[in-house]
């Protein structure tokens, strides 16, 4: 694989290194395009490339980790959370920050288009999207959020008009209600939201990433291959 693994160690080289993160150049028509993939609580910076190849075929892949680390299993998080799933503000903010500061980062180092970025995020990287593209619209064009969780949002809503967002959700809990309410959210600040049903079970479907993939093919034709 062509990936580049940018770990913590000798910052002073260069700013990259100060957010530890993967990144895959992409092929062909769509290299222009890039995926930023966010993972979940316990993944790492690798867990959710399959799905980013499968998504955007010959996209660029852009995977920052997690750089807290989970109050039980001691993994790789962006946030920590209640017991409900809610996450710490501070948290989320510092790591919306830290991913914000990193796509900036990007466009020089990988020539990353701010204007070409898909967030696809899975439970807390979810989440986190979410926050992304509430409080730095300017940073994505669209954003596939599986199973996000409630979040802070801000009263005052931003502009998301131009922005797409795909949001899927399972049945457990108060998973479906939580996500619902932030489609609802993201709609009222401009975004094109397409809420799907819940789905039963724990783990992510083969329906949802298939479902992911038909919404990216049919809203963003030129950002992805067919």
């Amino acid at each position: 694989m062509d990936f580049q693994r940018i770990p913590t160690r000798n910052a002073r080289r260069s700013p990259l290194t100060a957010h530890p993160h993967r990144f895959r150049p992409g092929k062909g028509d769509y290299a222009a395009t890039t995926v930023l993939l966010l993972h979940d609580g316990g993944g790492s910076d690798s867990s959710l490339e399959p799905f980013g190849t499968t998504l955007a075929p010959g996209a660029c892949l852009l995977t920052p980790r997690g750089t807290l680390a989970d109050a039980v299993l001691g993994t790789p998080c962006f946030f920590r959370a209640d017991r409900r799933g809610t996450p710490k503000v501070a948290d989320l903010i510092r790591s919306t920050e830290d991913v914000v500061a990193l796509l900036r980062l990007a466009v020089p180092a990988y020539g990353v288009s701010s204007g070409r970025v898909i967030a696809v995020g899975l439970a807390q990287g979810a989440s986190l999207g979410a926050s992304l593209l509430i409080r730095s619209p300017a940073a994505l064009a669209a954003a596939v959020l599986w199973r996000p969780r409630r979040i802070p949002v801000p009263r005052v809503f931003p502009d998301l008009r131009g922005r797409a967002v795909f949001i899927s959700s399972a049945t457990r809990g108060s998973e479906a209600a939580e996500a619902s309410g932030l489609a609802r959210y993201l709609a009222g600040a401009g975004a094109a939201v397409t809420l799907l049903p819940p789905t039963d079970g724990e783990l992510l479907s083969l329906i949802e990433l298939a479902d992911a993939r038909a919404w990216l093919l049919s809203t963003f034709p030129d950002l992805v291959s067919d």
